[in-house]
C-alpha cells in the first residue's frame, strides 16, 4: 500500500482487506494509510471525502482510524491538531478510546498545559475510562514539579490507583525538581505507612535533588537514613558528594564518605583521588598566594 502512492487505490485496498475473513488491520496499517492520505505533510488533514468513504463501508473502521490519527498527532507533539481531530471524531458521532485520551493527556503534560490535561481527564472520566499507570505517573510527576503535590495525591485517590515504589519515585523526583524537599520527605513517610518501602532509586533521587540545589545539610540526613535502611549511593553519586563537600572545605565529612564508600564495597577510582588532591592543593595554593600578597604589600 505504501509503495503505490495512490490515495484512492489505497483506500479501496484498505477497505477490501478489512473484509477478508480472519484478518484485522494492525495499528501500523492505519498509520501508513494516514501518512499516505496526508499527502503534503503532517500539517495537512485527511480529506473528509476519504473518511466518509471509509465510514460508508465500515463504521467501526473509521472510528479506529480517527483514534489512530489523534494518537499520531499526540506522539509528534501536535496537540492543537490532535484537538481538531478529536472534534472531527465527535462530529462523526464517535467517542475517543481510552488509549486516545491517555495520549492526549500526555501531550498536554509535555507541553506544560496542566489545566488542559485536567479538562481532558474530566472528559475521560465522564466517558467511564481511567488513565493507565504510565499516564497517571506522568501526571503526578508534572503536578509535583509544578508544586501541586496535593492535586497529585487527590488525582491518585480519584483514579483509585494503588501506587508502587516506582510511582512514588516519580513524585519524589518532581518535588525535588521544584525544590520542595520537605514534601518529598513526606512522600517517603507516606510510602512507609502503606508498606511501600523506598528503594535505592528513591534515595538516589533525593540525594541528587538536594545536591543539585545545594542542600548539603539535608544530604547528610538523607545519606544517614539511606545507609540505615541498607541503601547505598553508587560510585558516581559518591564522587559528586565528595566533590561538593570538598568545595565547602568540609574535608572531614568528605573523608567519612570516602571510608563509607570502601565499607559498602564501592572501590574509589582515580577520579575520587583527583578530587581530594585537587581540592586540597588548590585551597593550599590560594592561601599561599594570599599570604604572599599580604607580605608583598607590607
Amino acid at each position: 500500500m505504501v509503495e503505490v502512492k495512490h490515495p484512492e487505490l489505497c483506500v479501496e485496498f484498505f477497505l477490501w482487506a478489512s473484509r477478508q475473513i480472519g484478518y484485522a488491520h494492525p495499528p501500523v496499517v492505519y498509520t501508513a494509510l494516514i501518512e499516505l492520505l496526508c499527502c503534503n505533510g503532517d500539517n495537512d488533514r485527511v480529506s473528509d471525502k476519504f473518511l466518509m468513504q471509509i465510514r460508508d463501508d465500515d463504521w467501526e473502521l473509521l472510528r479506529r482510524l480517527l483514534n489512530v490519527l489523534i494518537q499520531k498527532c499526540c506522539r509528534i507533539g501536535m496537540w492543537n491538531v490532535a484537538m481538531e481531530e478529536l472534534g472531527r471524531l465527535k462530529d462523526f458521532g464517535y467517542k475517543a478510546s481510552p488509549t486516545t485520551y491517555n495520549a492526549l493527556i500526555q501531550v498536554f503534560l509535555r507541553a506544560d498545559k496542566l489545566d488542559t490535561a485536567f479538562l481532558v481527564h474530566r472528559e475521560m472520566s465522564n466517558s467511564g475510562f481511567r488513565m493507565d499507570g504510565c499516564t497517571l505517573g506522568c501526571f503526578a510527576y508534572s503536578l509535583c514539579k509544578a508544586g501541586r503535590c496535593g492535586d497529585a495525591l487527590s488525582l491518585l485517590e480519584k483514579e483509585e490507583f494503588v501506587p508502587d515504589t516506582v510511582f512514588y519515585n516519580r513524585m519524589v523526583s518532581g518535588l525535588c525538581e521544584a525544590s520542595l524537599f520537605q514534601e518529598a520527605m513526606d512522600i517517603l513517610d507516606r510510602m512507609r505507612s502503606i508498606s511501600c518501602i523506598p528503594n535505592v532509586v528513591t534515595c538516589r533521587i533525593l540525594l541528587s535533588g538536594c545536591l543539585g540545589k545545594g542542600q548539603l545539610g539535608r544530604c547528610k540526613r538523607i545519606l544517614s537514613m539511606m545507609m540505615t535502611e541498607g541503601c547505598y549511593p553508587n560510585r558516581e553519586m559518591f564522587n559528586s558528594l565528595v566533590h561538593a563537600y570538598c568545595k565547602l572545605r568540609d574535608y572531614s565529612y568528605a573523608y567519612k564518605l570516602f571510608k563509607k564508600m570502601i565499607k559498602c564495597g564501592c572501590q574509589p577510582g582515580y577520579l575520587l583521588y583527583n578530587i581530594f588532591i585537587g581540592s586540597i592543593c588548590w585551597n593550599w595554593l590560594k592561601r599561599l598566594i594570599v599570604r604572599c600578597l599580604i607580605l608583598g604589600s607590607c
